[in-house]
């Protein structure tokens, strides 16, 4: 039978020792054969176990880097997002000023009519997607952008700060009721009727007519002044004040911080005058200048 069958295996040594020779049978060859494709089976299958293995716990490395990354991401998102939140609240609190500084209407949200706003801006999801990963060079990006508006907006707040103050600052209103009995400029002196200049105006009205600031300032002196009886003086800022002269009472004190419209005395007859009349005048630079362009609300007409 095949299976009987006998090789010989002839050892042939480099040497000069004399050949080996080996008899095996058919049966033991197939048996090795067998063996051999067992072995190479079972290694095939051991190396493709090992390599998957390998893989998931690369993919699970993997997969933790991604997720201490992610955490890392939630993380500075949660902070960048506050900061965000605080600037936001800051944008709004100061264009409400803005726009009360322009004149113009608040624009707050009404509380019933629409939903609470959502965290975040910028129309993307914080949830990581195949087409829509979460990225926080987005939120970077974004207070980039709030920076420059919050720089925008305190550089418009500065300058309307600064446009209000020199507009509170600037007289712009009649001191009193009454008709322009005298104008600034040249006229004849009423005492000696002589060419004159006059370094004012002069308001005719009542004694006792109210005399109001026409614009912020400090009272820098009250008291009698020469021919122009009682007076006070204003400084408005640092170029431009106010002098009012033949009052009848004076209701405020040298050093008085004043605003545009309160009261600072009664017109009156003091000092060298023909009747009762304020004497008004404007000063840019500590010289006299035409009150007429700094009364904006003027009513009555020249007497």
């Amino acid at each position: 039978m095949m299976m009987d069958r006998r090789y010989t295996i002839i050892i042939v040594p480099h040497t000069s020792a004399n050949p080996r020779k080996i008899q095996v049978s058919a049966k033991f060859l197939s048996y090795v054969f067998i063996g051999l494709v067992s072995f190479l089976v079972a290694s095939a299958g051991t190396m493709i176990h090992y390599f998957q293995y390998f893989q998931q716990v690369t993919n699970l490395k993997k997969a933790e880097e991604e997720n201490v990354q992610l955490r890392a991401n939630l993380q500075q998102s949660a902070v960048l997002t506050q900061k965000l939140n605080r600037k936001i609240s800051f944008l709004t609190e100061l264009s409400n000023k803005l726009r009360i500084m322009a004149g113009l209407p608040n624009a707050k949200r009404p509380q019933q009519e629409l939903p609470p706003l959502k965290p975040g801006i910028g129309g993307f999801t914080m949830t990581p997607t195949a087409t829509n990963t979460f990225d926080p060079q987005r939120l970077l990006v974004l207070e980039k952008r709030t920076d420059y508006l919050e720089k925008t907006f305190v550089s418009l707040n500065n300058y309307f700060e600064k446009q209000n103050q020199e507009l509170s600052t600037t007289p712009s209103i009649l001191p009193a009721e009454g008709f322009i009995s005298s104008s600034f400029g040249s006229r004849l002196n009423p005492f000696t009727n002589a060419p004159d200049y006059h370094e004012g105006v002069d308001l005719t009205n009542e004694v006792g007519t109210p005399v109001i600031a026409p614009a912020d300032g400090v009272v820098t002196f009250t008291g009698l002044k020469g021919n122009y009886g009682q007076v006070i003086e204003i400084r408005h800022d640092d170029e431009v004040s106010t002098l009012y002269g033949h009052l009848d009472k004076i209701l405020v004190k040298q050093g008085q911080k004043v605003t545009r419209w309160q009261q600072i005395g009664l017109m009156g007859n003091s000092g060298r005058s023909t009747g009762p009349h304020l004497h008004y005048e404007v000063h840019i630079n500590d010289q006299p200048v035409n009150p007429m362009p700094y009364i904006l609300n003027l009513a009555s007409t020249e007497g």
